[in-house]
């Protein structure tokens, strides 16, 4: 916990910076009619008002996802909003600072409470509404000063308008909060689960209970509004129970880093190569926690430090090459990935060279077997395999208009196995992935179809929501290639022909 000379330290920094960035927004040539229709119109317009009056958050356009999220805030009182935005998509900025003044200028905003794990981070996130309203020279020029004499400190504030502003911890009570006649009627949830309470399934029900009871109840009951601010990075997570929690009447905005065409959700602000870039340096599982609301760990088979990688051999110094496609039931895109692993055995080693592993259509999954072929040219056969069940009817129709476009048939064949059950058949290759006998080309290192198939493995648990068509294909090609070694070994002893003239 820190000081109050700290916390006090943290303010007066935090308002000199508000204060700076806003003495330019300042126009002493304006009229008064000018002034007042500025102000008027900026009232109205959400993104405008924020780029005027806060330049020290706007370092950049807003994206379509923050403008609907805020309107639906606006025009949907009485339900709890779950922002669940990827990290550095601004949702605690907006939600903790621009917002609320937003309404508060507007005369719609009759108090605010800011709920966090305690109150030290509670007060922290008061601190830039606080510092807003008692610096930000483009609000004091344009409303004139709001800080009231008395009742400014830091864990609790009122303006001059009679507008209170509270902080809890988890550890408070918030109920019978009100100043005057008003009950706040506006409250945010932030920073309030850490890594050591979402691993406790009770301290992670008394959170959300403190929410949903204490917190909650506090607020008015003619009119509220609560916003959870929280990517969903685990099944623990306040946002991932609200979510699930049916009695509560909820409104649910999810934007990941990424979309599922691999593409920036946010490219006013944040490119797809610099979403790509932080989310490689994150790592899979973290940066599918984090930025792409996939709460998963790492899972107890298949452990991150054990991956083995390897320099390709010459494409016919292998034994066999198989590629194997694991389809997806449905073609859009809630539905399974499609895999397609191109898998070389050498010896007692399995080396996986090349995969292919994302949402996309039938023909795309097959163009992915072509792809193997040119890849690997003449130097040896790839021998190709996929679920038999799924090379008929719809995927026909894709396979013979391929052929006559490519001036060639692929070499598909049926793998007519009878699988047992999907999580046994993946833990199979535990001994294989762990001691390094299953390798993965280096050179692939840095493809993200690799990397999307590393973290399936390493994500693999029972019960798991995680997608696991990679280490299914992988598990596949494996079990093609070690029947195809079955098949190609003779028999130790082969009985000669006994000559009818032998006596």
């Amino acid at each position: 916990m820190a000081s109050e000379r700290d916390l006090l330290k943290i303010f007066e920094e935090k308002m000199n910076r508000v204060a700076d960035s806003t003495n330019g927004r300042i126009n002493p040539y304006e009229s008064e009619d000018e002034r007042k229709a500025r102000i008027a119109h900026l009232l109205k317009h959400y993104d405008e008002f924020c780029y005027h009056y806060f330049p020290l958050y706007c370092q950049g356009k807003m994206g379509g996802f923050h403008m609907k999220a805020v309107k639906s805030v606006i025009k949907n009182p009485n339900k709890v909003h779950l922002w669940q935005w990827s990290r550095e998509f601004a949702k605690s900025t907006h939600a903790n600072c621009m917002l609320p003044i937003f309404l508060y200028l507007n005369s719609e905003l009759n108090g605010m409470m800011g709920g966090s794990a305690n109150e030290d981070l509670a007060i922290r996130l008061m601190m830039d509404i606080k510092a807003n309203l008692e610096a930000n020279q483009a609000i004091i020029s344009d409303f004139g000063t709001q800080r009231s004499h008395g009742n400014w400190d830091m864990d609790s504030f009122v303006t001059n308008k009679g507008i209170g502003f509270f902080a809890f911890g988890a550890n408070q009570s918030p109920r019978g909060t009100r100043f005057g006649h008003r009950r706040p009627d506006y409250g945010t949830i932030d920073d309030l689960n850490d890594k050591k309470s979402l691993k406790n399934d009770q301290i992670s029900i008394e959170q959300f209970e403190w929410v949903k009871e204490d917190f909650m109840g506090a607020l008015s009951t003619k009119k509220w509004r609560l916003i959870i601010p929280q990517n969903k990075f685990h099944k623990n997570t306040v946002t991932a129970k609200f979510e699930a929690d049916k009695e509560v009447a909820t409104v649910l905005s999810r934007v990941n880093m990424l979309n599922d065409a691999d593409e920036s959700n946010w490219p006013e602000y944040l490119s797809t190569a610099e979403c790509k870039a932080k989310q490689k340096a994150s790592g899979y599982i973290s940066s599918q926690r984090e930025y792409q609301n996939n709460p998963i760990e790492e899972g107890k088979i298949f452990k991150t430090d054990n991956i083995a990688w390897t320099k390709r051999l010459a494409w016919n110094a292998y034994d066999f090459l198989v590629a194997y496609t694991d389809p997806s039931y449905k073609n859009n895109q809630k539905s399974d990935y499609k895999a397609t692993v191109l898998v070389g055995k050498k010896g007692l080693e399995f080396h996986v060279l090349k995969v292919f592993l994302d949402k996309v259509g039938i023909r795309e999954m097959f163009l992915w077997h072509y792809e193997l072929d040119n890849l690997v040219g003449d130097h040896t056969m790839i021998h190709h395999r996929m679920e038999a069940s799924f090379i008929q009817d719809m995927h026909l129709k894709v396979l013979t208009p391929l052929a006559e476009e490519k001036k060639r048939h692929l070499r598909l064949t049926g793998d007519y196995r009878a699988k047992p059950d999907k999580f046994q058949r993946i833990s199979s290759l535990d001994p294989m992935f762990n001691s390094g006998i299953l390798k993965f080309n280096k050179a692939e290192e840095e493809d993200p179809h690799m990397a999307r198939l590393l973290g399936q493995f390493t994500g693999f648990e029972k019960g798991t929501s995680l997608n696991d068509d990679g280490p299914d294909a992988v598990e596949g090609a494996i079990f093609i290639l070690e029947s195809m070694v079955v098949n190609a070994t003779p028999p130790a002893n082969v009985p000669k022909k006994r000559s009818r003239f032998a006596y």
